[in-house]
């Protein structure tokens, strides 16, 4: 599925009600995921942004050693925000994925592409896509963590190597790095001690994963649910079982607060 594009949804509301933190957030998917292969950069297409909106672009990067992924246009990934982890030794099919979140409050004034890039491999296999997100409040808070790697199981469960502070209407997402092309997950959950959290959504729609299958292979997979009640400072957990393939990879997983 080398440059393989799927499609992906409109805007969906997945706040919570009520919580003192602010009102619903809106995610919007923008564009297409998209994957490349045997390339040294990917670009991420911005559409319809508005200023003032949060801008997350996700992205699993599998390359043949360690490398870190940058993205330009003002992007950063926040301290947590990417994590390369999994079985075997770096390869086709094998080792480590790098599972990366970059964020950035909108201007208003993005157009063209955000370029994700690294710089050890320039034949690395990427996937990615672009979210906005919206609030009825001006700020935006964003705090993430990563978890260790999972290896090749039927069903996995993965907790964050970090607390993270939730409050009502706070959004947990979290970002799936596979290390080949194979898997199809059902069921995602998200769960954290103390915390109940609304219905789980899946982007793309029904975990149709952003993949590539040039290069060493990977998959991005995304899910994210508002926080409906509860409050304090844990380490979120997420889990998915593989109703075909079984790959190894990691998750990264970043909260996202609309404060007043």
């Amino acid at each position: 599925m080398s440059g393989a594009v799927v499609g992906v949804m409109a805007a969906q509301s997945i706040a919570a009600g009520g919580g003192s933190q602010g009102g619903a957030i809106t995610w919007t998917t923008t564009g297409t995921g998209s994957a490349v292969a045997a390339v040294a950069t990917h670009d991420v297409a911005f559409t319809a942004v508005t200023a003032g909106q949060k801008l997350l672009v996700f992205n699993t990067l599998r390359s043949s050693g360690p490398d870190t992924p940058t993205c330009d246009n003002s992007f950063a990934a926040p301290s947590g925000g990417s994590n390369s982890a999994g079985g075997g030794t770096w390869g086709f099919q094998t080792g480590p994925a790098t599972a990366t979140v970059f964020e950035k409050t909108a201007s208003g004034s993005e157009t063209g592409n955000a370029a994700v890039s690294w710089t050890n491999d320039s034949a690395a296999a990427s996937a990615g896509f672009m979210a906005r997100l919206s609030g009825a409040n001006a700020g935006w808070q964003a705090s993430a963590c990563s978890s260790g790697g999972f290896t090749s199981t039927a069903s996995i469960s993965v907790t964050g190597g970090a607390s993270i502070d939730f409050l009502t209407n706070d959004l947990l997402i979290a970002v799936l790095a596979t290390n080949n092309a194979d898997g199809i997950g059902v069921t995602p959950t998200i769960s954290a001690s103390g915390i109940t959290f609304g219905t789980v959504a899946e982007y793309p729609a029904t975990l149709s994963p952003v993949a590539a299958a040039g290069g060493n292979q990977g998959q991005l997979f995304v899910w994210a649910a508002a926080v409906s009640s509860g409050s304090g400072t844990v380490a979120p957990t997420a889990g998915i079982t593989w109703t075909e393939g079984t790959p190894s990879g990691c998750i990264t997983f970043i909260r996202i607060r609309n404060a007043a």
